[in-house]
């Protein structure tokens, strides 16, 4: 925080219209000017707020050091809030009638102001604030009264913060899913629920000239609202609540305020996500870490170090007509559907990919053709097309046998209408008393149950699981959106329908249940937002997006509370084999890299693969570790800086780039000659990558250097790796390059080969010699042949 300025400042307020003024505050670092008559002023020693007369926010200035404005943005007239309902919107400029008046309490100062929206029914208290113990933020918190005489929707818009620069250098932070960044000349509008897919409550802003801001919620509990942004006077960003209204439910007062930060962002996306974290990091939900975890369920750490493989029993169908999803009867659904991964095929293609590659990852079986396995208790994958739960007794029990863990795809929400036992009596409701309309998918209609219904059935799904499978198994928590917040309706349910916090309450009674019932097996989620932090130990890095222009990603989740959880797979088996885009990406999230078994590489040794699963235990040593810093260079690479860890990966630069310098905790870090698309990894433990980059050194001491451009080399706690490896088109194509792959004989040196790699080195399958044809010595290179695309050299 700035410095406390040694200004005082004497403060006079309003009470009412009458202008009674207050006793100017005693010296400290915030004060409030000003009177009803010529509207107020409130600072804190490195922010300042102006309120009007008529009670409109106009201006927000971050201070420096000396009280003098470092960077000031001027709202638009009424632009501050507005509500809307039945598709009316009204802001201050509908108001009937404004009061207004400073306050001064034991916290700080600040404003408050009481509008009349006749129109709307509805009366608007807001409070904005600056407490003493932090004078670098404004604090604004809103209720509702109303006279409903029947329950009343509204969306009620706050902290809208219109006018910042949209230019080509000003950028948007949304920390939505796996981390999104919008130019802000080039945004379209959108929003997104929080927590939903917004994995975290905050959004943030910065100018590209070292100014920016974040803006959260301090909702610790869970009430349904929307992170907005769109083009309104330049850019826009806010955040927009659901409200429901009853008769006698008055005030509607959510208990928590909207946080605004101006600060100094000389390194813009790590200064924004520092800024959040001196909050999300202080909430219970973070306190409990990826360590802690790892002693719970030991297991985990295979999981981490060797990869997950995804096995699909029956595969999603998609039943279009007209381009949209319908809904099929189960009879056409049984007619079409086939299964894939049986019990028997699955066992077989583990142990069979375990002795191709010498691996031996973790595996996610997903049962059903789509619907989730959605109806509880019957979660299991165990169609009689599959074997039934014999078969699937069997499957585990050899499983256990050969030290293999699964990861079962399970839904706790999500119901299948045509299933035994559905209750449409236990679904979320809307107003009206239906329930909320289903989601076709797979031909499915797949209702969202209420959490309150849905606890006492996943415990005993979940205990019955447990009982088949032990540790040895966890569970792959397919959420979707559908752990959001919902204004549910049900009257069986029981929620107020006045909204608030308690559908969420119970989602996460829900997930405190499902980790009770099973503390130790491994859960994974979908959409893992950060009040479930303590009920999972991985969460999916999904596919980059965007274009690096303006749209782009970040890796928000991992700067923020990347050692509180595993970074590991997506939906789509988290890589494809030849999307050296995606992959260069997921490197830099530090992302444990896994495959999908429906693919020809589980039959056909594909040395890249092999290389993906080597990967991964290079990153392993620093999974419990938070991200301290991520690098985004103009010229088109980036950099991902751990305590133990570092990547560098050239995403953006159609060229393959000279040089590129980071400074890190492991020392000064050089990467030459790194491809587009290519990356490389440098670890405190020796473990390190060149993927597609020809040398690696840190301070100045080479550890690796190759003369072919067309080269993955690995060294881990198993050994050194290195394969032939064409890479694909630069625009996240999976083409191969028109020149094909370089073939030419190696030049290998460097202090991070490991002793004796030379005499160990063998082929992979096949553990045929390696021809060498120059010996290492002190002055010259070791060359070899090209390993070529079939196989590994590996000396292990």
């Amino acid at each position: 925080m700035i410095p406390v300025r040694s200004l005082v400042l004497s403060a006079l307020a309003s009470l009412a219209a009458a202008a009674l003024v207050i006793p100017p505050l005693p010296a400290g670092p915030v004060s409030v000017t000003g009177s009803a008559a010529n509207g107020w002023e409130i600072a804190g020693d490195a922010l300042r707020v102006t309120i009007t007369a008529g009670g409109d926010m106009r201006s927000i200035e971050r201070l420096d050091a000396r009280g003098q404005a470092a960077w000031r943005l001027n709202l638009p007239t009424s632009s501050f809030w507005s509500l809307g309902r039945s598709g009316k919107t009204w802001s201050l400029a509908d108001a009937g009638s404004v009061s207004i008046a400073s306050f001064r309490d034991d916290r700080g100062v600040g404003v408050k102001a009481v509008y009349d929206l006749k129109p709307a029914g509805v009366r608007v208290h807001l409070t904005w604030r600056i407490d003493t113990a932090e004078g670098d933020r404004l604090r604004v918190r809103y209720s509702l009264d109303h006279d409903a005489g029947e329950p009343v929707g509204l969306r009620f818009n706050i902290a809208a913060l219109s006018n910042l620069d949209a230019t080509a250098d000003a950028w948007y932070v949304l920390p939505y899913r796996s981390g999104k960044l919008y130019r802000t000349d080039a945004v379209k509008y959108e929003e997104h629920p929080a927590p939903g897919h917004l994995w975290m409550q905050w959004t943030g802003y910065h100018d590209g000239k070292g100014n920016g801001l974040v803006s959260y919620p301090e909702d610790t509990t869970g009430f349904l609202k929307f992170a907005q942004h769109g083009p309104a006077g330049g850019f826009r960003m806010g955040w927009s609540e659901s409200v429901v209204l009853t008769p006698g439910q008055s005030p509607y007062a959510p208990p928590y305020d909207y946080v605004i930060r101006p600060l100094a962002t000389p390194d813009p996306i790590n200064d924004l996500a520092v800024a959040y974290a001196e909050f999300g990091r202080a909430q219970s939900w973070a306190k409990q870490k990826l360590s802690d975890k790892l002693k719970a369920r030991p297991q985990f750490a295979d999981t981490i170090r060797e990869g997950i493989v995804k096995f699909v029993g029956f595969g999603a169908l998609d039943i279009l007509e007209d381009g949209k999803r319908v809904f099929a009867p189960r009879e056409r659904k049984e007619r079409m559907a086939a299964p894939y991964h049986t019990f028997e095929r699955a066992l077989r293609e583990a142990r069979g990919l375990e002795a191709l590659y010498d691996i031996r990852p973790s595996y996610r079986y997903d049962g059903w053709w789509g619907r989730f396995d959605a109806h509880y208790p019957s979660v299991f994958p165990v169609s009689d097309r599959l074997g039934g739960d014999a078969k699937f007794t069997w499957f585990q029990e050899e499983n256990r046998k050969d030290n293999r863990h699964i990861l079962y795809h399970l839904n706790p929400v999500q119901y299948d209408a045509e299933e035994n036992g559905f209750d449409i009596d236990h679904m979320v409701a809307l107003a009206s008393g239906q329930p909320l309309r289903p989601d076709i998918w797979g031909g499915n209609r797949l209702y969202l149950a209420s959490p309150k219904f849905a606890t006492a059935d996943n415990v005993c799904t979940l205990s019955r699981l447990h009982a088949f499978t032990g540790p040895a198994a966890g569970v792959f928590w397919d959420v979707i959106g559908a752990m959001a917040p919902y204004n549910d309706f049900n009257p069986r349910a029981g929620y107020p329908a006045w909204g608030g916090d308690h559908f969420y309450q119970d989602v996460l009674k829900l997930f405190a249940a499902l980790r009770e019932t099973a503390p130790d097996m491994i859960y994974g989620t979908e959409d893992g937002q950060e009040q479930m932090l303590p009920y999972f130990d991985w969460a999916p890095n999904y596919r980059s997006y965007g274009n690096d222009k303006t749209v782009s990603w970040a890796p928000l989740v991992e700067l923020v509370y990347g050692d509180c959880f595993a970074n590991i797979v997506g939906i789509d088996g988290n890589n494809r084999t030849y999307n050296d885009a995606t992959r260069a990406v997921r490197a830099l999230y530090g992302a444990s890299m896994g495959h999908d078994a429906r693919s020809a590489w589980i039959r056909d040794y594909t040395p890249v693969v092999q290389q993906i699963f080597e990967l991964n235990r290079v990153f392993a040593p620093a999974a419990t570790e938070r991200m301290q810093r991520h690098l985004i260079d103009p010229a088109g690479w980036r950099a991902s800086i751990w305590a133990g860890q570092v990547v560098v990966a050239n995403t953006a630069s159609p060229d393959v780039l000279a040089a590129v310098r980071v400074s890190s905790p492991l020392g000064d870090v050089v990467i030459e000659g790194l491809r587009p698309n290519g990356f490389a990894v440098v670890t405190r433990d020796g473990s390190w990558t060149a993927w597609g980059a020809r040398k690696i050194s840190v301070d100045g001491k080479t550890l690796v250097s190759t003369s072919n451009p067309d080269s993955i080399l690995v060294r881990n706690d198993r050994g050194l790796t290195m394969t032939s490896y064409d890479f694909r088109n630069r625009d996240r194509g999976t083409e191969p390059s028109p020149q094909g792959c370089n073939l030419d004989a190696w030049q290998i040196e460097g202090d991070g080969l490991p002793a004796g790699w030379l005499e160990k080195l063998k082929t992979w399958p096949g553990k045929q010699p390696v021809n060498v044809t120059t010996t290492a010595s002190a002055t010259a290179a070791t060359s070899l042949p090209a390993p070529g695309e079939a196989q590994v050299y590996r000396t292990f």
